[in-house]
């Protein structure tokens, strides 16, 4: 699969420019799957500076600061989707270990829908989560603009001390 990062460069800008920010996050979300999937970039580190800097920009946006105090016994982990051998969510599970005097969130932003769909499930990490004190928290479904909204009032409300996001690259909400 041939990429032209050039061209799709100066899609994501003009879709930027635009000001139609749901379609700049379905784009970049887009680009990223693919960039994921060619098979030339496999297992190697990728930084493609100028969409991650439309998205700081966008997030300045998005974000609004919050008029509750940050809550330091509250660690928030964000997350695209958690599998039972994970990377991501062995990660976040040490980190609950090492801190078990805080209260730990996750909220998962299911971007592909695999949740919503039904083609996955949290099965046995439920009961995992349950044994280490794991809240689990969903994003509700909506287009990609009205999610990446809510991902910022559900943190908003929750107001953690602290916020460690293991979302996969191409997650846009997170």
């Amino acid at each position: 699969m041939y990429l032209d990062l050039e061209s799709d460069d100066v899609t994501l800008n003009e879709i930027y420019q635009s000001g139609n920010i749901s379609s700049f996050l379905q784009e970049t979300a887009r680009l990223f799957i693919s960039i994921e999937r060619n098979e030339s970039l496999k297992g190697r580190a990728f930084f493609e500076p100028r969409s991650d800097a439309r998205l700081e920009d966008l997030s300045g946006w998005l974000v609004r600061p919050s008029s509750t105090p940050p809550r330091r016994d509250t660690i928030l982990h964000v997350a695209t989707e958690l599998y039972s051998t994970g990377g991501h969510t062995r990660v976040m599970e040490d980190i609950v270990r090492a801190m078990p005097d805080r209260r730990h969130v996750v909220i998962l932003t299911d971007l592909l829908g695999s949740y919503s769909s039904g083609r996955a499930s949290l099965g046995l990490l439920e009961q995992r989560f349950m044994e280490i004190g794991l809240e689990v928290q969903w994003v509700p479904q909506g287009d990609i603009l009205s999610r990446a909204i809510m991902l910022t009032k559900m943190v908003n409300a929750i107001s953690p001390g602290a916020i460690f996001v293991n979302a996969h690259p191409f997650d846009t909400v997170a």
